[in-house]
């Protein structure tokens, strides 16, 4: 069993088209063969009433985050919300049945983005998704692919879920959809089994931080990640016929 995990908090129109979207592109879904849930991580009384009212999988998670010299004994780093984000992750890897596959509201989906990402998960091997980053109220496009090496595609099929293309984004992925695999890659989704996750502590729960200092992060809480699983002889790859839209940042912006 796959579980899909997917966290949100403040808006209900991007709670909406996750669902609608990944559904959509997502068979294992109505065959059983995966489940999908929500994280409604620290999420506004709105969200928490929308779930519910919808019917949506869902678990409500109030957590207060600790301040920040807490966060900084810890040996945390900067921005103080990442600590809510990764322990809600982690948490989602806990709920989790088999398999487990992170994303995020800001995603769009394509044919096979999930069996594509299955099909090359090994005991030695996590997968990610080949992204295709916006262009558009992108404030990184440049700083995120050459942190995370994903070379991602560039692509303008909408800043914003109303705006989004998804007839023109079908299109070009069916241009660049190749049966391969390249080394690392950015960091949702990303499947993995779920004891993988457990034999290396699952996620920081915050980015580390450098030399004693809160605001200076000497590690990201995914690249951290990553770097146990590499330790541990796990491999990560991103998957080449499995391709998904990041408008990113979508919730944040509140852009919808």
């Amino acid at each position: 069993m796959i579980t899909i995990v997917c966290l949100v908090y403040k808006s209900t129109e991007y709670a909406d088209f996750t669902i609608e979207n990944v559904y959509k592109h997502t068979p294992m879904l109505m065959t059983g063969e995966a489940e999908f849930i929500f994280i409604a991580n620290n999420a506004t009384d709105e969200v928490k009433r929308h779930l519910k009212e919808k019917k949506y999988n869902h678990i409500i998670r109030d957590y207060k985050c600790p301040p920040e010299h807490t966060l900084a004994h810890w040996g945390f780093a900067v921005p103080s919300y990442i600590h809510e984000v990764y322990s809600a992750y982690n948490m989602g890897i806990e709920i989790s049945k088999d398999i487990v596959c992170l994303v995020a509201t800001d995603m769009a989906y394509s044919p096979d983005w999930l069996e594509n990402l299955l099909k090359r998960l090994k005991d030695n091997t996590v997968v990610t998704s080949k992204l295709v980053e916006t262009t558009e109220n992108n404030p990184y496009p440049v700083f995120y692919n050459k942190r995370t090496g994903s070379g991602a595609y560039l692509g303008l099929f909408g800043g914003s879920i109303s705006d989004f293309r998804e007839e023109e984004f079908l299109k070009f992925v069916s241009e660049k959809k190749i049966d391969d695999t390249e080394p690392g890659g950015g960091h949702q989704p990303l499947l993995m089994y779920k004891w993988q996750a457990e034999l290396v502590g699952m996620y920081p729960e915050g980015n580390l931080r450098g030399f004693g200092q809160y605001n200076r992060v000497a590690q990201y809480g995914d690249d951290n990640l990553m770097t146990k699983l590499l330790d541990n002889g796990i491999n990560f790859i991103t998957s080449l016929d499995s391709i998904v839209y990041h408008i990113k940042e979508g919730e944040q912006r509140s852009c919808i």
